[in-house]
């Protein structure tokens, strides 16, 4: 499945379908198909829970918190020697991959006053991003200000920011861009039919409607908090298999996505108690992904 920025491969101009085009009786029965899978997984949440994937000791030893500001370091020194401002749509001037690497070097000699400062480094070049890309295209990295909660919560010792703000801006990451596949379908298409992708016997539209609701129920179940070891794992192989057709600009772009599932992998499994109520559970979060769905193709 194609997922991601479609508009980093693609050169054709983008143009908007009218809700009318996006939800045609085919998008509404594959949207049918995804939305029973997250009424099964919710009402199998408990059990599925138990399992001890990735929950190994020698995970639950390794110190996630420096693996987390060592990784995103590195994901700032390859954004600065690619030439690009956190992300690869802006590019700035060598004073702001000064800064970078400034606020790299911060994170990896780990002192509170480095690791601030790195912080405050890291606000000011996101802010920078939103004047430059404006707030619509900002929210495509939404995912960087749960950079910058965690960071924060392990400066303050914040055990409950430590994970859930940066599960939730991920998952809206995910569900902004898949939306764009939906409301700009023909930049994914371009790109289907630039790079002969495979489509796994689906036509190119259905394909592209398919690589969107997948990610858009990754991104609601990473909201939730539920299975983060499983979806951050698959995730990451997602995101390695795309890497064989986009190149080395892949990689480069999806760095600190790929430090934030890593974390994410060490990171226990909230906790889902066995009852009654997990029937209840899946109707509401069925109700919720209808909801999140809708809502985010719309306001696209």
């Amino acid at each position: 499945m194609v997922l991601g920025h479609v508009k980093w491969f693609t050169t054709v101009e983008p143009v908007r379908n009218n809700l009318k085009d996006i939800w045609t009786l085919d998008t509404l029965f594959l949207f049918s198909l995804s939305l029973i899978f997250i009424f099964l997984l919710y009402a199998f949440a408990p059990y599925l829970a138990k399992l001890k994937f990735l929950n190994g000791k020698f995970i639950n030893r390794i110190n996630r918190e420096t693996v987390f500001r060592v990784g995103i370091a590195f994901a700032l020194i390859i954004s600065m020697l690619t030439k690009h401002v956190l992300v690869p749509d802006v590019h700035g001037s060598l004073l702001l991959y000064i800064i970078m690497a400034i606020s790299a070097l911060g994170l990896i000699i780990q002192t509170k006053i480095t690791q601030w400062f790195s912080l405050l480094l890291i606000l000011f070049l996101f802010i920078w991003n939103i004047f430059t890309l404006g707030i619509h295209n900002s929210v495509d990295y939404l995912f960087f200000i749960g950079i910058m909660v965690t960071l924060f919560a392990f400066l303050i010792n914040k055990t409950k920011w430590k994970v859930r703000p940066l599960e939730i801006l991920t998952g809206l990451s995910l569900l902004w861009v898949a939306a764009e596949k939906m409301v700009y379908s023909n930049m994914s298409l371009d790109i289907i039919h630039h790079y002969s992708l495979y489509t796994f016997g689906f036509s190119q539209k259905h394909f592209v409607i398919c690589a969107a609701l997948v990610e858009m129920v990754i991104g609601f179940v990473l909201i939730t908090g539920y299975f983060r070891k499983i979806i951050s794992f698959a995730l990451t192989l997602v995101f390695l298999a795309t890497n064989l057709i986009f190149g080395v600009s892949e990689i480069m772009a999806h760095m600190p996505l790929h430090i934030i599932f890593i974390y994410l992998i060490l990171n226990p499994y909230k906790d889902i108690k066995i009852g009654q109520s997990r029937l209840v559970r899946a109707a509401l979060m069925s109700c919720a992904y209808i909801i999140a769905v809708i809502l985010v193709v719309f306001i696209y």
